[in-house]
């Protein structure tokens, strides 16, 4: 599998959803990318990410959910990116995580919730912290 990228972004008040089990490569951008627009992001996914640009990313302007189960490698972003900008941001990683930038990073205008149920986050070889998480209230 390469790089699936479901999107609504034309769309006000759309879901997303999406459930994807396989090793993920994309060797020129992000690995698994939902983009709801007005609407919410959730991605479920099991298998090892291997992704040029953000490993995993959701972003969804009424809330983004990202539930991964397997190791991510990013070579040029960050690991798990969940982006809300009205809405919440739940991240529930059990896997390695080797990042350029963030291991992990949240953005969320109410609510952000990480857990790290095992492995290791790694990041920063680029810029920033292992970890990042921003509210916007």
């Amino acid at each position: 599998m390469t790089g699936p990228k479901p999107s609504d972004s034309g769309q006000r008040g759309r879901r997303i959803n999406a459930n994807l089990t396989g090793d993920v490569t994309s060797a020129d951008s992000t690995g698994i990318n939902a983009d709801s627009g007005a609407g919410t992001a959730h991605i479920t996914s099991k298998g090892n990410i291997n992704a040029n640009g953000t490993g995993v990313f959701a972003d969804g302007l009424k809330g983004a959910t990202i539930h991964h189960t397997g190791d991510v490698t990013a070579t040029d972003g960050n690991g798990i990116f969940a982006r809300s900008d009205s809405g919440q941001a739940t991240i529930t990683s059990n896997g390695n995580i080797n990042a350029f930038y963030n291991g992990i990073t949240a953005t969320a205008d109410s609510n952000i919730a990480i857990t790290v149920a095992g492995g290791t986050v790694t990041g920063g070889s680029g810029v920033g912290p292992w970890l990042l998480w921003r509210s916007n209230r």
